[in-house]
């Protein structure tokens, strides 16, 4: 049989330092890729979410009908960004503080005051019909 000679090579053996750094440089472009990629993803998402968060809202005021969009979440909200003032007598088809979706009708109906004498009393009420 034979000898095995020792054969020298003309590298140097990696030490761990020169390891990383030769593994840094060599994928420093792919993680900028998936950096890139994943604000990318981020910044469309957060489009999507915003433009699908927009409602159309139906105002029944007084028998006179409009429509009006919006992000806001609640009615009370919703009023509030319109500048619809409510007095304490009217009515609302929902609650102040319920949920708004796309597509909802609101109905306000205004109080009147109409006086209601009997006698010699005369007394102050408010109604919405």
């Amino acid at each position: 049989m034979g000898i095995f000679q020792k054969e020298e090579t003309h590298e140097s053996r990696s030490s761990s330092m020169s390891y990383v750094l030769r593994w840094k440089q060599e994928n420093v472009r792919q993680a900028a890729l998936v950096a890139i990629f994943l604000i990318a993803l981020t910044i469309m998402i957060s489009i999507l979410m915003y433009t699908q968060s927009k409602k159309q809202v139906f105002f029944v005021i007084d028998g006179k009908a409009s429509a009006v969009e919006t992000r806001e979440s609640k009615l009370q909200d919703l009023l509030s960004e319109h500048s619809i003032s409510l007095q304490p007598h009217d009515t609302v088809s929902m609650p102040l503080n319920g949920a708004v979706q796309d597509g909802d009708r609101v109905v306000i109906k205004r109080a009147n005051q109409v006086k209601v004498s009997s006698g010699n009393e005369t007394k102050k009420l408010y109604t919405t019909e």
